[in-house]
């Protein structure tokens, strides 16, 4: 909902293109620090009370962000953000995923975090067209909109029920088995797909505004065009929903969708060539972003689920920490912050389907 107000804020304190990845790059740097020790913590204690945590944070950050005007402050919101986020990471697909367990079977499961990845997408067109009107009128109340439903959100998970799930009492522990984990195939393969997800097509979506104010897009039409991108990814949902297994060159394809769209951004020639480039981000979005959730839950045991997430998410929290340095530090234009974005997006699908290679390659299975 904040995405239009807070580029609005940014631009009119000055901001660059480059100044926006690098206030970025510190927010991935944040999450770096806090996100393997939150996910730790969800496992060893309470995913329950790290949600209300998060949302709590969220709130506070949304707040500091109506109140702010300057780069310095922009990177305090954003490290209260990261707390959220940081917090959030891990816990909320763990929590899902033990709760529908307990309650059903796995394959249920399965079919939930498919469906709730749906229902956010399509709440987010709702709430990217409201964000872009309230915009226009005040970016302020924007983020005190905001702020006001990660408030009823911390309030819902206080009223949730902590699923019956198996701990490890010992940090040691769970550092130790999570980073044993990394060694698994699908868990390598997971991790390409997140620094898709993270990366390539984060940067990417730095870069919707600044493409449509190229063509002279109205303002008052970037929530239409932002929630419609949602709404593609919350479609391209279904390509995975009912499937019953999804093996890696299915997932090479919905990779390479993504760096078809990126390249678009290279070579854009219209607006046309713009919402079909958003289109392919969206369509690789709301595959990967299933695929990689429902895949983490089955690759491990419920007493480390959250903390390899986090440890999933602080790897590309330090890439992308240092591509948004490298960003900054070369002062790139948009066109060649795409261009190498289309590069890495090459090596992460050719890597996938390296990491293929063998007779033992894991599947992801996907059940209906």
């Amino acid at each position: 909902m904040t995405i239009v107000g807070v580029y609005q804020l940014w631009q009119d304190s000055g901001m660059s293109y480059a100044d926006i990845l690098f206030l970025q790059g510190l927010f991935g740097l944040f999450v770096l620090l806090l996100e393997y020790p939150s996910g730790i913590l969800a496992d060893r204690t309470s995913r329950k009370n790290l949600l209300i945590i998060a949302n709590v944070a969220m709130a506070m950050g949304s707040v500091i962000y109506s109140l702010s005007h300057t780069f310095e402050l922009f990177v305090v919101a954003e490290f209260v953000y990261a707390i959220g986020l940081a917090s959030v990471s891990g816990a909320d697909n763990a929590f899902i995923w033990d709760s529908a367990i307990e309650l059903k079977t796995e394959e249920e499961a399965t079919k939930l975090l498919a469906t709730g990845n749906q229902f956010m997408m399509f709440s987010a067109v709702i709430m990217m067209i409201v964000g872009g009107y309230l915009a226009v009128i005040s970016l302020e109340l924007v983020f005190y909109v905001s702020a006001l439903g990660s408030a009823i959100s911390a309030g819902i998970y206080f009223l949730a029920k902590e699923p019956n799930r198996g701990k490890i009492e010992k940090s040691s522990v769970i550092l130790k088995q999570s980073i044993t984990k990394l060694k698994d195939r699908r868990v390598m393969q997971v991790i390409g797909l997140v620094i898709i997800l993270g990366v390539s097509l984060r940067v990417a979506f730095w870069g919707y505004i600044p493409k449509m104010q190229k063509y002279d897009v109205d303002p008052v039409y970037f929530g239409y065009v932002l929630a419609g991108a949602n709404l593609i990814a919350a479609f391209a949902v279904q390509l995975v929903r009912n499937r019953k297994s999804i093996g890696t060159l299915e997932m090479m394809i919905y990779s390479t969708i993504s760096l078809v769209g990126v390249f678009l951004f290279v070579i854009d020639t219209s607006l046309i060539v713009v919402l079909i480039a958003i289109s392919f981000h969206q369509i690789a979005r709301g595959t990967i972003r299933t695929i990689q959730a429902v895949q983490i839950n089955k690759a491990v045991k419920s007493e480390i689920r959250a903390s390899i997430a986090s440890l999933t998410s602080s790897i590309v929290s330090g890439l992308y920490l240092l591509f948004a340095a490298i960003i900054d530090w070369k002062q790139y234009s948009l066109d060649d912050t795409m261009m190498l974005t289309t590069l890495v997006t090459l090596c992460i699908v050719l890597l996938i389907g390296l990491l293929s290679i063998s007779p033992k390659s894991n599947n992801i299975e996907i059940n209906d």
